[in-house]
């Protein structure tokens, strides 16, 4: 039985047996337990909102906080990131080098104090409007902090529940996040490390870290206390979740979203081969077994004949490759299922299907969008003769769109978005987004902190305002006053 911790407030409270517990079991074998919070814990939850001084702490302090810790979290001898690591890589079966490089890209990250300056000015349009009040046309605007930001997180990507911890923190608001049952142990450790270096900080005493039960009484007044609910998930869990969330409370989704790549040949750049081509699409492909929103799950290509052989000769090989760079290892037995079943209900349509002899890597050609796709390296191959229709590849529910070659990006970008894609970048770095992006629609930053302004008074008339307060105030005490 492995343990887990609980953080509240920054207080880690341990399995001791002093209190009820939880305990999450998996069809591998593995268990896990952890304490259940307390209506004492909400309590101190919801009490200390906006009161831990995290609000009067600057940029630099803070950032100064997440270096240290992603410096520590870039150390072979960090024994709360090789915990995460370990314990992810028992439930959900991903390899120990996929969630190492989702660790080591994350805790860089952390370690370029410009990069987070730079995330929030790309975002917010100037990082100072959360230190200070900022001339804004006639204005002062500020960037306060919401107050209690609640994170559901997902496990589907190792590192999206550290991002949650960080997210809601760097903006200065107390954090609530629900550890998803698939990666409970990587906020939690994220967490535990920062109380390790800075045990009494306010970001630390403004971090809760725990799981509650689905319409539980724990869930209500969790709910009921936030500002901002961040909801990560499927469509089915976030419906859900949507109908439990008050008038007032800030709503932001992180999915259900899906992605795909668009491929011209016939437009390929001298310089690159199809062989690099095709071990760019591979990786799009092979991370995460498909299950993260950005992960594409369908081709559409244009290309000669000899140069659709040599692609899906290449794309074979490379997808070779990826198996052995980033093992499957054991997945559900549902999900391997959903793949074989998959391949067989293609053949009865018709369509040709390449694959491993196990459920490794699945290649399936096809003219018709997939109705129940599969996932775990599954990929829906539509070879197309133009590009005229590329709006209909696409919907609401798109998130990334990969494409090659880049400068088609130009071309096609304003239909794409127009019908529903968030985001677009080249093939190959589907799960590596640039400073500046966008998520599912999103400036994240923007969303947790509340806009407030001071306007200013007739003193200050600006560009348009074309009288003094004297000639103000004798309008105002006119009655058939005209504005000139």
């Amino acid at each position: 039985m492995e343990k887990l911790p609980i953080i509240v407030c920054g207080e880690v409270i341990e399995c001791d047996g002093k209190r009820e517990e939880i305990v999450f079991e998996y069809e591998n074998g593995v268990k896990v337990k952890l304490p259940r919070l307390t209506d004492d814990d909400i309590s101190k939850v919801l009490k200390s909102r906006l009161k831990t001084g995290l609000s009067e702490c600057s940029i630099d302090e803070i950032s100064e906080v997440f270096h240290t810790v992603g410096l520590e979290w870039q150390s072979e001898e960090c024994a709360t990131r090789e915990r995460a690591i370990e314990l992810c890589s028992k439930i959900t079966g991903y390899p120990r080098n996929l969630i190492l490089h989702d660790y080591l890209f994350l805790s860089s990250f952390f370690l370029q104090r410009s990069e987070l300056y730079d995330q929030l000015d790309a975002d917010l349009g100037d990082y100072n409007v959360l230190e200070e009040w900022v001339t804004n046309e006639n204005c002062l605007l500020h960037a306060q902090p919401q107050g209690i930001v609640t994170s559901i997180l997902v496990g589907n990507i190792p590192v999206v529940s550290v991002f949650g911890v960080f997210r809601s923190l760097v903006v200065k608001n107390n954090t609530v996040c629900k550890i998803p049952k698939r990666d409970p142990a990587g906020a939690i450790m994220f967490g535990l490390e920062l109380i390790k270096k800075y045990p009494n900080h306010p970001i630390t005493k403004s971090l809760t870290i725990a799981y509650w039960n689905r319409d539980s009484k724990e869930e209500k007044e969790i709910i009921n206390g936030s500002d901002v609910m961040c909801l990560w998930g499927g469509d089915k869990a976030i419906t859900q979740l949507k109908t439990r969330i008050p008038a007032g409370v800030k709503t932001l989704e992180f999915g259900p979203k899906r992605s795909l790549s668009i491929i011209d040949l016939y437009e390929r750049y001298t310089e690159d081969s199809i062989n690099d081509i095709a071990y760019r699409v591979a990786k799009d492909f092979s991370m995460y077994n498909q299950e993260a929103c950005f992960s594409p799950q369908e081709i559409y290509i244009r290309a000669s004949d000899s140069d659709f052989k040599d692609f899906i000769d290449n794309l074979r090989e490379a997808m070779d490759f990826m198996i052995q760079k980033y093992p499957k290892n054991e997945i559900p037995i549902d999900n391997a299922a959903h793949v074989l079943i998959t391949r067989k209900e293609e053949l009865f349509e018709g369509n040709n299907i390449i694959s491993t002899d196990n459920h490794g890597w699945t290649m399936i050609f096809s003219d018709k969008k997939p109705l129940n796709h599969p996932l775990s390296r599954t990929i829906y191959i539509h070879r197309v003769e133009s590009f005229d229709n590329i709006a209909s590849f696409v919907d609401k529910f798109s998130q990334t769109v990969t494409i090659y070659p880049w400068k088609m990006q130009e071309k096609y970008r304003d239909v794409l978005t127009l019908n529903g894609v968030d985001r677009i970048v080249a093939i190959g770095f589907s799960g590596t987004p640039r400073t500046g992006f966008t998520h599912d629609s999103i400036k994240p930053f923007s969303e947790m902190v509340r806009w407030v302004s001071v306007e200013k008074d007739i003193d200050i008339r600006g560009k348009y305002l074309n009288i003094d307060k004297k000639e103000y105030l004798k309008r105002i005490k006119t009655m058939n006053s005209k504005i000139k």
